[in-house]
C-alpha cells in the first residue's frame, strides 16, 4: 500500500507541475507576456556576467535547496569578505527560469547551486563540499585571493 501512496503522491505534484507548465506558456511566461524573451534573456545574461565578473566568489543558490545550502556551507566556513563574494537565491526573483537557462548555456548545467571562483565555473553542491574537505577549495579561495 506504501509504494501506492508514495506514487500518487508523486504523480499528483507532477499534473500540478505541468498544469503549472502550461499556465506559464498560455500566459507568455513568468512575466505574463509582458516582455521579450530576448529581452529578459538578455537581462539575465547580462545580470549573471556582471555578478560572476565583480566578485571573486558568485554563487547562484535557491534558499530551499539541500545543495545550496552544502555549498554556502563550505565557502561560509572560510569567512570571505563580503566585497568578494555574492550569493543570490534565484528563488526570489522573477527571472529565475531565464538566469538558470544562461547558466546551463554557460555551464552545462541549469541546477542549482551554480559556484563560479574567480570568474570561472567551480561546481555544485558536492563539488564545493567535497573540495572543502580535500583542500582544494581553500587553495582555490587562497589563490585568486578570495581569502
Amino acid at each position: 500500500m506504501i509504494p501506492l501512496v508514495n506514487y500518487l503522491g508523486y504523480r499528483n505534484r507532477m499534473l500540478k507541475v505541468s498544469f503549472l507548465k502550461l499556465i506559464r506558456s498560455a500566459s507568455g511566461g513568468r512575466n505574463g507576456g509582458s516582455s521579450n524573451t530576448s529581452q529578459t534573456m538578455s537581462a539575465a545574461k547580462s545580470f549573471v556576467d556582471e555578478a560572476i565578473a565583480k566578485n571573486k566568489v558568485a554563487v547562484f543558490s535557491k534558499s530551499y535547496c539541500p545543495y545550496c545550502t552544502k555549498a554556502k556551507d563550505a565557502l561560509d566556513s572560510f569567512k570571505i569578505p563580503s566585497d568578494k563574494y555574492y550569493c543570490v537565491e534565484l528563488d526570489k526573483r522573477e527571472d529565475c527560469d531565464d538566469i538558470q537557462n544562461y547558466l546551463q548555456s554557460i555551464t552545462g548545467g541549469r541546477s542549482v547551486p551554480r559556484v563560479f571562483i574567480n570568474g570561472e565555473f567551480f561546481g555544485g553542491g558536492d563539488d564545493t563540499a567535497a573540495a572543502k574537505k580535500n583542500g582544494k577549495l581553500e587553495k582555490k579561495l587562497s589563490e585568486v585571493g578570495a581569502i
